[in-house]
């Protein structure tokens, strides 16, 4: 079957036939659909992977967050008998999203908790708060009892 055999010509016009029976190819339809164009595709691949994705995977991957979360607890992990286990739960982390969003009073009572808040906010900047007499996500329940009791010595020079 060459180029010039009629056979071939036959099917390829059955295959002309039922494209236009049936429509555009799916991905024509996924392309309209979604706006964009090869040449935004090139451009987007050439660029690279986003910075959000790059986070993602770091958060996901590199960022450690079970030694982070140990050294935080300063002990209070629940390791030993004389340990505090709501500590972790009465720290406080903020975390500053892209387009300067801060997301305040945040506390965690495992490392895996905060691991997937991490992964899913994936925020540009953690600040470490103080430790509160209550959970800082229930501060408005506890609003007359809800002072800081522990704080680290922090030095910011910009």
């Amino acid at each position: 079957m060459g180029p010039s055999d009629p056979a071939a010509s036959d099917v390829q016009d059955a295959k002309r036939a039922r494209t236009e029976q049936s429509g555009p190819e799916p991905m024509a339809v996924d392309e309209a659909a979604n706006g964009t164009t090869t040449a935004e595709q090139q451009a987007q691949a050439a660029a690279g992977p986003s910075m959000r994705s790059l986070m993602v995977q770091y958060y996901r991957r590199l960022f450690p967050v079970q030694q982070m979360f140990k050294w935080l607890c300063y002990g209070n992990d629940g390791s030993h008998a004389a340990a505090d286990v709501s500590f972790s739960s009465r720290r406080e982390l903020c975390f500053t999203l892209d387009g300067d969003i801060f997301v305040r009073y945040q506390s965690y009572k495992s490392w895996s908790d905060l691991h997937s808040d991490l992964v899913h906010k994936v925020p540009s900047k953690i600040d470490i708060g103080p430790v509160y007499t209550h959970d800082p996500r229930q501060r408005a329940k506890y609003a007359k009892d809800f002072k800081p009791v522990q704080r680290e010595l922090v030095i910011d020079i910009d």
